[in-house]
């Protein structure tokens, strides 16, 4: 057993340097959301514009996370100058603390041996989400000191357990809704039920701690006519919203999946199936050999996991991963603590299994590295070196436009306005000059249909159909070079194509 855990000592650092594969590359996923993010910190920095509301949740139309996760990035993007790898390396510190949270947690309720397999599983399952972190990931790292706080309290029923619990909670919510608030519903009433049947009335109090986390909500409802609180109701109502409709076998599939196999977290999705073999296991440890003690840890636990799912009955469209993100660093602790109930053979067999089945798809996530690193249409190091040879091609100051098939161009904004930076030239954002280039990621359109980007360039930049020079990457994104005369520049583009940045 002792190798065991030299072996799982080595396997978390393997996983810690698999996090950090991209970064030191100089590279990470820069899909739309997260350069969304970057370029909602840029504006906190640049233009001092401090905001109430994070990005918008993708359950309900009008809903918005809390901007907990934006300030915390802040100091990192603030320190790195704005440059994503610095970021980069500031998620994979992220990852550490949560490796660090989850021993911390295990260890006090149970051992240093279920510690270190909590921390394994953990390291294993959620390393390769590093290389493109979003607001979700904060409430997987701190679910386990919410969960570890609300333990304390009912075991001691001291109230700064539950005052710290529930500002935890609230900073769940911040980070995910769509996970804190139906936990908070839960946590709600397994508490006053604690209070009132050991009559510790006073205990009501410490819910007033979240008025501190949860108040740039309050403050944004007042300044906006209590528009979330509206936009709730009117879903309860109406259902309404952009989390799509869906038929009833979709719906009930979709539940069942997510609660008997997705949300544990132990296999890739598409891997349900040894989900299924893993919790079988989990089965005998139960019914079979019997040595697996009822805690009040599984309990908790149980209550939580189960009671989310039949609170999402009452969300009328699909319950997709990030929603239920959180759950990988609870479900950890209680699956490490099952695992070490089983015999040393079998417990070696399980770890080889997992160590076996990860180390495969690492070494395939590593080998389809090398054709994203720089080459990826979302690749960060690809898009700034991009907007890098535009400046450096550039003579003088330029106009530029930028289409992705999404409409938002998130990606390449972020690039040329950090390229800029380092640059004496500048660089318009939509605006035409004598000097002008048009960033095209098409969607491979041959036509000029309407969601053409052929059709964009001459409909809505309205820009002449022959550039002076276009170039063409392996990705088959295009760059458009234009010389305008004045005649050409007088002639105004749509104002609707640029969209800011108001996909929050």
């Amino acid at each position: 057993m002792k190798y065991l855990y030299y072996f799982l000592g080595f396997g978390i650092f393997l996983n810690i340097i698999f996090a950090s594969w991209w970064v030191l590359h100089s590279d990470i996923f820069f899909h739309v959301d997260i350069a969304r993010d970057f370029l909602i910190l840029h504006d906190i920095v640049t233009n001092h514009n401090l905001t109430l509301i994070g990005p918008r949740s993708g359950g309900i139309l009008g809903i918005f996370h809390g901007p907990a996760w934006f300030y915390l990035n802040l100091p990192a993007f603030i320190l790195g100058k704005g440059d994503p790898v610095i970021v980069g390396w500031f998620w994979v510190f992220l990852f550490l603390i949560s490796l660090l949270i989850i021993y911390y947690v295990t260890l006090k309720f149970y051992s240093h041996s279920v510690a270190l397999i909590a921390t394994f599983l953990l390291a294993l399952t959620q390393a390769s989400y590093v290389r493109t972190l979003f607001n979700p990931f904060g409430a997987v790292m701190l679910a386990p000191l919410f969960f570890y706080f609300l333990v304390l309290y009912l075991k001691h029923k001291n109230i700064w357990h539950l005052t710290i619990s529930l500002f935890v909670l609230g900073l769940l919510i911040q980070f995910q809704m769509a996970f804190g608030i139906p936990i908070a519903v839960l946590t709600t009433f397994l508490i006053l039920k604690e209070i009132y049947q050991h009559k510790k009335y006073i205990h009501i109090l410490a819910f007033l701690i979240l008025l501190i986390p949860l108040s740039t909500y309050i403050v944004f409802e007042i300044r906006h006519d209590f528009l979330q609180t509206r936009t709730v109701l009117s879903y309860i109502q109406h259902g309404n919203n952009d989390n799509a409709q869906i038929d009833n076998y979709t719906y009930l599939s979709n539940r069942f999946m997510n609660i008997v196999f997705n949300s544990w977290y132990i296999f890739p999705e598409s891997y349900w199936y040894l989900t299924g073999i893993f919790l079988s296991l989990f089965s005998y440890v139960i019914f079979i050999q019997k040595k697996l003690k009822a805690t009040i840890e599984l309990k908790v636990f149980l209550y939580l996991y189960l009671g989310y799912w039949t609170l999402s009955f009452f969300l009328k469209g699909a319950v997709v991963q990030y929603h239920y993100w959180p759950f990988a660093s609870l479900s950890v602790i209680c699956l490490a603590y099952y695992l070490s109930k089983l015999s040393n053979k079998l417990l070696i067999l399980t770890i080889a299994f997992f160590s076996i089945f990860y180390l495969i798809s690492g070494i395939e996530i590593i080998k389809n590295s090398y054709q994203f690193i720089g080459k990826d249409r979302i690749s960060w190091k690809f898009n700034y070196e991009l907007a890098k040879s535009v400046y450096k091609d550039a003579n003088s100051d330029f106009g530029y436009y930028v289409y992705t098939p999404d409409l938002f161009g998130y990606t390449p904004r972020y690039a040329f306005i950090f390229a800029g930076n380092s640059s004496k030239n500048k660089g318009y954002s939509f605006e035409k000059k004598p000097l002008t280039y048009l960033f095209l990621n098409p969607d491979f359109y041959s036509d000029k249909t309407y969601n053409g980007a052929y059709w964009w360039v001459e409909k809505q930049v309205k820009m002449p159909s022959a550039p002076d020079k276009k170039i063409m990457y392996p990705n088959k994104i295009q760059i458009y070079k234009y010389n305008l005369t004045q005649e050409e520049m007088q002639i105004p583009s749509l104002k609707e194509i640029d969209t800011g940045i108001h996909f929050r």
